[in-house]
């Protein structure tokens, strides 16, 4: 276990090199970088960009495109329902649901909930129900 917790930080490096590294072709390719002019992609970066290569990003678009919903938080007021969407405070929780605890035990504090039905309509995303 703790050669996997060894693992977390360099995976998660390369990870993020790679995303972004792929955001940064993609702005190239679409030219919505918001970067400074003097950090512009030269026009000519596409014609360096093998075939196959291109191929790939484009499959890389199609999967990667998502719908998504923009989380505006503001202080709630003192009367929050337990099921209400949040970010912190109580968790909506089946009692007779053992409540998630650490590794040495100790009760987990909820970092966000979800009430679907507070959410606007995604594709393949529930319209009902608690996360």
């Amino acid at each position: 276990m703790r050669q996997f917790k060894n693992l977390i930080l360099p995976i998660l490096l390369l990870v993020f090199a790679v995303v972004l590294a792929v955001q940064y072709i993609y702005d190239a390719r679409n030219k919505k970088s918001n970067k400074p002019p003097q950090y512009q992609t030269p026009k000519y970066v596409s014609q360096l960009i093998p075939e196959s290569e291109q191929r790939l990003l484009d499959e890389i678009d199609k999967i990667s495109l998502k719908t998504a919903v923009r989380i505006k938080a503001f202080k709630a007021s003192d009367n929050l329902s337990l099921t209400a969407s949040k970010f912190g405070g109580l968790p909506y929780w089946q009692p007779e649901k053992p409540y998630p605890t650490d590794e040495k035990g100790n009760k987990m504090i909820l970092l966000a909930q979800i009430n679907w039905a507070e959410v606007p309509h995604l594709p393949d995303f529930p319209e009902h129900g608690i996360l």
